[in-house]
């Protein structure tokens, strides 16, 4: 019951919790997935060296921001799953 009242009293100023709540369960497993495939895609990497172009260092490094944020995602979707 002290969870519903803090979460109603947090809404009332920040509606994006309310967002959140709501597509959690769609973020968490998005994020999942999209860590899934970039650690295969660095597992492939590694085996070849990571001999890689400058654009192609790019790109991996913004995936690696990305896995960041990912991961950011798929834990803070867990948290505002788990909140009943």
């Amino acid at each position: 019951m002290e969870n519903n009242k803090i979460l109603s009293e947090l809404e009332k100023y920040a509606p994006w919790i309310k967002i959140n709540r709501i597509v959690s369960g769609l973020i968490l497993i998005i994020s999942i997935i999209y860590i899934l495939v970039y650690i295969a895609i660095s597992f492939y990497l590694w085996g070849s060296g990571f001999q890689m172009t400058n654009v192609q260092q790019t790109v991996y490094f913004i995936g690696l921001g990305l896995f960041i944020i990912a991961i950011f995602l798929a834990l803070k979707g867990f948290m505002l799953r788990s909140i009943k």
